[in-house]
């Protein structure tokens, strides 16, 4: 649960990746952790281990995402206690891209997710992409966002 930080602990947070609009503002964040058994208390500590650390997103939405879950944050509405804005079920979002890479979240290693949130990444940003209508992002703003953007890989 460690936040990359620079050498400097105030400097500009890094993550695994970041999603880009169309005009190149970053709108979404993502830190991903292939770790099974996240819990809300866990997230929120994750949350609150980048503000000591000085590492808060910069973007419009942060997302952890765990096999298990998407932990959601709109970094500009948070409380101090640090809770996600918004819990989702990742099994469900993730469910057809483990069944592309023919495992499910138990089974998965972490590069491979890594390269799991990337494919679901890259699918957000394409303009219609449905395949999220259920779980109520496009209802805080998110595909609009992100329709026609980009999503870079921040790691080296």
């Amino acid at each position: 649960m460690e936040p990359h930080s620079g050498p400097h602990p105030h400097s500009q947070p890094r993550f695994d990746f970041t999603v880009h609009d169309r005009s190149g503002h970053p709108r979404v964040q993502v830190e991903v952790k292939a770790r099974l058994g996240a819990t809300r208390d866990w997230a929120t500590k994750f949350w609150l281990n980048l503000e000591a650390f000085g590492q808060r997103p910069n973007a419009d939405f942060f997302f952890l995402v765990t096999p298990e879950w998407l932990y959601v944050w709109k970094p500009s509405k948070v409380k101090k206690g640090g809770t996600p804005t918004r819990v989702l079920d990742a099994t469900k979002i993730l469910g057809p891209y483990f069944q592309r890479v023919g495992t499910g979240p138990e089974g998965i290693m972490p590069l491979a997710f890594n390269m799991l949130v990337s494919l679901w990444l890259n699918d957000l940003t394409t303009p219609g992409f449905q395949g999220m209508k259920d779980v109520g992002l496009v209802l805080m703003g998110l595909l609009k966002a992100v329709a026609g953007g980009e999503v870079r890989e921040e790691r080296v």
